[in-house]
C-alpha cells in the first residue's frame, strides 16, 4: 500500500542485550493512507530483517481478521495496540511517537 505524501507517523524499536545497552532495531511505521510497515536498520542485521518480516505477519494478519469482522482496517488502532502490548517485553520496547517523512526515515534506517 501506498504511503502518500502526507508524514508518516513511527516508533523506533529497540531491544535491550545483555551489557544494558539498547539496540535500535529499526522504526515501526503507519501512514494515514492505511500502510503501515517496519524500516530495520542496517546494523541490526539478520535480526532487523527478522523483525520486518514479524512485523510483515502481524500486520498481515490484522487485515484478515478486519476483514473476517467486516471492519474496516485501521491503521492507527493496529499501530497504538503493539505500541502499548510491545514495549517491555523481554527487553523489548518502543520509544515514543515520531513524524516524519517515508523517504528520509526509510533512508535513515538503512544508513544506520
Amino acid at each position: 500500500m501506498d504511503p502518500g505524501e502526507n508524514p508518516i507517523s513511527y516508533a523506533l524499536l529497540k531491544i535491550w542485550k545483555g551489557d544494558a545497552t539498547p539496540v535500535l532495531l529499526g522504526a515501526l511505521w503507519i501512514a494515514d493512507t492505511g500502510a503501515a510497515g517496519f524500516f530495520p536498520t542496517s546494523s541490526a542485521g539478520s535480526e532487523g530483517a527478522d523483525w520486518e518480516g514479524i512485523w510483515n505477519h502481524r500486520q498481515l494478519a490484522a487485515r484478515i481478521n478486519y476483514g473476517k469482522a467486516d471492519v474496516p482496517w485501521n491503521a492507527r488502532s493496529w499501530f497504538d495496540y503493539w505500541l502499548q502490548q510491545i514495549s517491555g517485553m523481554s527487553g523489548i520496547m518502543f520509544e515514543s511517537e515520531l513524524t516524519g517523512n517515508y523517504e528520509e526515515i526509510q533512508n535513515k534506517m538503512a544508513k544506520m
